[in-house]
């Protein structure tokens, strides 16, 4: 006999999270030095997304690094929003580059995956193209 799969109630947010600090926060001056501690976090690492995205189109050309950069900028925003300091791994604290490397690796694969970074909703590529079958006409 199987026993049924028991769903996991959701873990409580880490109070130590920015996330988690920032939606306590209600005083404005508080909630500015979050946001600059937020900040100093990101630009801390803001060569990382750029080293991974050129990683990525050394292998294919085809990519634009900027759209791959800005990919793996969104993931080093998120993970400076999540990364819990007191985190431990093996007895180990788990520091913050660490943490935004594999934020910005995993949002990276996920743009190299996809055929375009930026996805464009098909009707807009349809006016588009009716736009410069007109444009054409009225050149000639």
């Amino acid at each position: 006999m199987t026993r049924p799969y028991i769903r996991r109630p959701p873990a409580p947010p880490n109070p130590r999270t920015l996330r988690a600090r920032l939606a306590a926060c209600t005083d404005p001056a508080l909630r500015a030095g979050i946001l600059a501690e937020r900040d100093a976090l990101i630009e801390s690492c803001l060569a990382v997304p750029w080293f991974l995205a050129g990683k990525f189109v050394l292998k294919n050309p085809s990519l634009s690094r900027e759209d791959l950069a800005g990919a793996g900028t969104v993931g080093l925003i998120l993970a400076a929003e999540i990364w819990d300091p007191d985190k431990r791994i093996n007895g180990k604290p788990v520091t913050f580059n660490t943490y935004a490397y594999n934020a910005c690796l995993s949002h990276v694969i996920m743009a190299a995956k996809c055929d375009k970074v930026i996805h464009v909703p098909c009707h807009l590529l349809t006016v588009k193209v009716e736009q410069t079958e007109e444009q054409d006409r009225l050149i000639q």
